[in-house]
């Protein structure tokens, strides 16, 4: 029975789907073009991603540290209140955003600090 044959609630139905089926389309294709744009920048060399022992990104390890004072609870506290922060980011990606904001090499000399620690966990 093709669609033209339908009538009243079938009818309805089947357009419904059809519908649904074409949002669907529509919502993977824009789904698949970041995912395919993201494969291709940890292809070439981006260490998005990258994780240390425990299976932490350097960027979800640094919100991770609540409790910490000194220089890096101030960048802990900063990461946190930037909405463009790279949460599941390398030390090279928090780099490029301080880069980005255009702070003071004494900032870069903290993300190095917490790097290493980052690394030792």
């Amino acid at each position: 029975m093709s669609s033209t044959e339908l009538h009243g609630p079938s009818r309805a139905i089947w357009k419904a789907r059809s519908i649904t089926f074409g949002l669907l389309l529509i919502f993977l294709a824009f789904v698949s073009i970041p995912v395919a744009v993201l494969g291709s920048r940890c292809d070439s060399g981006n260490t998005m991603g990258q994780t240390n022992n425990q299976g932490e990104t350097f960027g979800e390890w640094l919100l991770a540290q609540k409790y910490r004072e000194g220089s890096i609870a101030i960048l802990v506290a900063a990461a946190k209140a930037d909405p463009k922060f790279p949460r599941r980011g390398s030390p090279d990606d928090v780099r490029k955003r301080l880069n980005e904001m255009q702070v003071d090499g004494d900032t870069h000399a903290v993300v190095d600090d917490a790097e290493t620690d980052w690394l030792s966990h």
